[in-house]
C-alpha cells in the first residue's frame, strides 16, 4: 500500500510538472502571438500613413497640373489678346499710311 501511495504521489507531482510545463508553454505561445499581432498592426498602421501621404502627394499634383492648365490658358488668351492689338496697330498704320501718301499726293 505504502508503495502504491508513493507510485500516486509520484504520478501526481508528475502529471503537476507536465501541465505547469504545459501552462507555460501555453502562455509563451500567447505571448508570442500577441507579439506578432502587436507587430502586424503596427505594420498596418505604417501602410495606412504611406497610404495616406501618397494619396496627399497626388492631390497636391493634380491641384499643381490644375493650376498650371489655368496659367496656360491665361497665357493663351493673352497671347490672342497681344496678337489681336497687333493686327489692329498693324491695319492703323496702314491706314494711316495710305492718307499720308494721299495727302502727299494731293498736295502735289
Amino acid at each position: 500500500a505504502e508503495q502504491a501511495r508513493a507510485q500516486a504521489a509520484a504520478a501526481v507531482r508528475g502529471a503537476r510538472a507536465a501541465a505547469d510545463a504545459s501552462s507555460h508553454e501555453a502562455s509563451a505561445a500567447l505571448l508570442a502571438a500577441e507579439a506578432e499581432v502587436d507587430s502586424l498592426r503596427a505594420r498596418v498602421k505604417a501602410a495606412e500613413a504611406e497610404a495616406a501621404a501618397a494619396t496627399a502627394e497626388a492631390t497636391t499634383a493634380r491641384r499643381e497640373a490644375a493650376t498650371g492648365a489655368a496659367q496656360v490658358q491665361v497665357a493663351r488668351v493673352e497671347a490672342e489678346a497681344a496678337h489681336k492689338s497687333a493686327r489692329e496697330a498693324a491695319a492703323r498704320m496702314h491706314t494711316e499710311s495710305d492718307l499720308a501718301r494721299r495727302a502727299e499726293a494731293e498736295a502735289v
